[in-house]
């Protein structure tokens, strides 16, 4: 323990520490013993040298569980919304705006950047047009081998006998007379359907072979990466890439979700575990959505489609390789083993339509049937 103490001691005297909490910061005894645990979690400073500034951020906003969320914060590269939840707890989202205002601050496809640099309003729409549009003739050749396919891009005409100054004469004219909004304009009574009918023509100029080439093309899959012209490796870079940032999408939590969360933190008040404030609470082997401590109440919010919402889904009705029908099995299975637990007084199932449709009401009466006996 006195090894413990002193690298406290230590860590609340580095300058990156002090940075984030002040040189006076005095530390509760939940916030002394967490650090306890992470220092001797992570035996030596050294394996965490480098993220003592994330650690300061956790003591700073009062989180919980250093340990877990330092282990998860080591193993995703980058900053994302799930890495600031991480550090910042439920004050995430006011942050990572700000950050984000800063990072796009020297953006030139962003009004204010020019505002900034002495334009007026109008002047710096014409900027930012502009770059728009040297960004939007670039934008076909990005994936190697489907530019010819796209009306937008001067490879589609040049491909058609065009010259090169004919060929950007078409582009630019089609990009402001070929889409949807050009459409509603002209024809605002049928404008939908003369759009479709004009794709469904465009369409037909191709055959089964072309079409089934263009898609393979589009696809993210590493056969569509060989179809694009990249070597097998290339190709399995990218796939890999694209899997490792779905897979840290599917670790956030939605945010409507969230919302719902933070509304009852604001009127219960008191221990409220989720995942934005603290963690999500672990009752048995699962982690639940909203847990209150003091009323032992657990609140799940249910996706529509993740959960297949009976009013909206047939029993046949097929998400994630499983029926509408085995998915409501699965969630009665659950809460069965959720709602029989010590720690569970009520059990309260929120789902998405329910919450859209009005959300003060429905927080109101989640709050009612909690603190009804």
């Amino acid at each position: 323990m006195k090894n413990l103490d002193l690298q406290i001691k230590r860590f609340s005297k580095r300058k990156s520490v002090i940075d984030v909490i002040g040189p006076d910061f005095q530390f509760s005894e939940k916030q002394y013993a967490r650090l306890e645990k992470l220092f001797l979690f992570y035996k030596t400073p050294k394996q965490i040298e480098h993220m003592l500034s994330t650690v300061a951020k956790f003591v700073y906003y009062d989180l919980t569980n250093y340990t877990g969320r330092l282990a998860r914060l080591k193993g995703i590269p980058g900053t994302t919304e799930y890495t600031q939840m991480l550090r910042y707890g439920r004050h995430y989202k006011k942050i990572y705006k700000k950050q984000n205002v800063l990072k796009t601050s020297h953006f030139t496809n962003i009004q204010q950047y020019w505002i900034d640099n002495g334009y007026t309003k109008t002047a710096a729409i014409e900027k930012v047009k502009k770059v728009q549009q040297h960004r939007a003739n670039l934008a076909s050749l990005k994936t190697t081998g489907t530019s010819i396919y796209s009306c937008r891009s001067i490879e589609f005409w040049k491909y058609r006998g065009y010259s090169d100054s004919s060929a950007q004469a078409e582009v630019s004219r089609i990009q402001i007379t070929n889409g949807l909004a050009y459409y509603k304009r002209k024809y605002p009574e049928n404008y939908k359907a003369l759009y479709q009918d004009r794709i469904a023509r465009w369409l037909k100029s191709y055959n089964a072979n072309d079409m089934e080439l263009i898609n393979l093309k589009k696809s993210p899959s590493i056969e569509g990466g060989l179809a694009r012209g990249l070597t097998f490796d290339e190709a399995v870079c990218r796939y890999e890439k694209m899997v490792e940032r779905l897979r840290a999408i599917r670790k956030l939590p939605s945010k409507i979700s969230q919302k719902m969360c933070d509304m009852l933190f604001d009127r219960l008040g008191g221990s409220c575990y989720y995942s934005s404030n603290s963690h999500e609470y672990l009752i048995g082997r699962f982690r639940v959505d909203f847990y209150h401590k003091e009323t032992k109440t657990v609140v799940e919010f249910y996706g529509d489609y993740y959960h297949q919402n009976p009013k909206l889904y047939e029993k046949h009705h097929v998400v994630y390789g499983i029926t509408a029908e085995e998915k409501w099995k699965y969630d009665l299975g659950r809460e069965d083993i959720i709602k029989s637990d010590d720690k569970v007084n009520k059990f309260i199932v929120v789902w998405e339509s329910d919450f859209r449709k009005n959300p003060v009401e429905c927080v109101n009466s989640i709050i009612k049937e909690i603190k009804d006996d």
